[in-house]
């Protein structure tokens, strides 16, 4: 079972991930830095936002490399189908993402 405060640390981190609180985020990993290995989702949760953040991406890039190629179990979308439907798309974000190895050419459910 999680502990109380690594349970928390995800919260947190969830929290500055979705609304691009780059000292949220730092503030998190430099605390709790175990928080990162908890989850395979950082990655589509940070290219889902509203409008994903170049800092906390590169910052999740950085740390956790294969998290560009990790798919949602329900969609199929990875986080360059995410980042490229955001609200706010952001082009740094993307080309980030395929500068790490993100696949172009990667089909969600939908055939997209």
């Amino acid at each position: 079972p999680k502990s109380a405060g690594l349970a928390a640390a995800e919260g947190e981190l969830l929290d500055a991930i979705v609304t691009g609180n780059e000292s949220a985020f730092a503030r998190t990993l430099a605390h709790t830095p175990e928080v990162l290995h908890q989850s395979h989702v950082w990655l589509l949760r940070a290219c889902s936002a509203p409008s994903p953040n170049d800092a906390i991406v590169a910052g999740l890039l950085q740390r956790r490399p294969e998290l560009v190629h990790m798919v949602d179990a329900t969609t199929a979308n990875t986080p360059l189908h995410n980042a490229c439907n955001a609200q706010r798309p952001n082009s740094g974000v993307v080309s980030m993402l395929l500068s790490s190895g993100a696949n172009p050419y990667a089909l969600n459910v939908n055939g997209l």
